[in-house]
């Protein structure tokens, strides 16, 4: 059995194509548990007529009317399942039909290998589509300049590579995730922080999903080139909320995880979350000398003007 858990918030205009196409997948051993996050359009209608159609295997949880944002939203999911193998879906997107099964399939070679007591995070490649569903982009890694071998603690302390929708964690990593803290940026960077710390992350290149952008996309892909170039380098002061909600959520793991870290990331952490007490070199050396830097020159620049 896996749970697949659904976060929405005024989807009314693409949820029905995610939730048929969940229904279309291969792989037919699951439930779908969706939370609404205080939607004030036909989202919670939709929600009903769904679970009206498959009640025995799509769940409606309450929400008393909270909006309590994505990350909080998803923990509160969390909460609420208890099989062994967890997904998370967004509410804009096409899932492809096997995507289950593929995720699946990488998992069960990762438990053979690794024994299923291991905290395992499985994620993999999207396709970027547009609004109407024309490919953009036959692989998002390669649209955003994305290397998901870059995942060991310290780069991803400051860019995340792994796609919430497209992840599959068992049961051994989600009970290292009692809650979701509210200095978590995003609950798939969260949970690939716990799994780089404690456990393993398998990535798999093939695309299992349809990540459709649109104008109201809460996070969206954007295309690397000379247009994220000027956005990044004309909005210093995004970068610097940026690095900040870093900082934030590091020292919430060091907080969080500390006792069970291993010497050299519970090194990396204390340097890192300490970072502010530093001088403006010993800043920029403790980001070089640890590895705690992203996967472009122009994404390091603001990283290294702004920390």
């Amino acid at each position: 059995m896996i749970d697949i858990l659904l976060s929405t918030f005024n989807g009314e205009k693409y949820l029905p194509p995610q939730l048929d196409s969940v229904i279309a997948q291969t792989f037919r051993d699951w439930r779908l548990i969706i939370r609404d996050d205080g939607s004030s359009d036909k989202t919670p209608e939709i929600i009903h007529e769904y679970c009206c159609k498959e009640p025995e295997r799509i769940f409606f949880v309450s929400n008393s009317g909270a909006n309590v944002g994505p990350a909080a939203s998803f923990g509160k999911l969390l909460c609420e399942s208890s099989s062994p193998y967890i997904m998370f879906c967004d509410q804009d997107d096409v899932w492809l039909p096997d995507k289950i099964e593929i995720s699946l399939a990488s998992m069960q070679n990762s438990e053979i290998k690794y024994t299923p007591s291991t905290p395992i995070l499985v994620h993999t490649d999207l396709r970027v589509v547009d609004e109407n569903m024309v490919t953009v982009s036959e692989s998002f890694w390669k649209y955003q300049k994305i290397d998901p071998s870059r995942c060991s603690l310290n780069p991803l302390l400051v860019q995340n590579v792994i796609t919430g929708n497209t992840i599959l964690i068992n049961r051994a990593l989600a009970s290292l995730v009692p809650d979701m803290p509210n200095d978590a940026i995003m609950h798939d960077w969260w949970l690939a922080l716990v799994a780089s710390a404690f456990g393993k992350i398998y990535w798999c290149p093939q695309p299992t999903v349809l990540y459709r952008q649109h104008r109201n996309n809460l996070l969206g892909a954007v295309p690397w080139g000379c247009r994220y170039i000027v956005n990044l380098t004309s909005n210093f002061q995004q970068v610097r909320r940026s690095v900040n909600a870093c900082k934030a959520q590091a020292a919430r793991f060091l907080c969080e995880y500390g006792k069970k870290l291993d010497g050299n990331d519970l090194k990396v952490l204390q340097k890192f979350g300490a970072i502010n007490d530093c001088g403006f070199i010993n800043r920029r050396y403790i980001i070089l000398r640890h590895g705690i830097y992203k996967n472009s020159f122009i994404k390091n620049l603001g990283l290294l003007l702004e920390i």
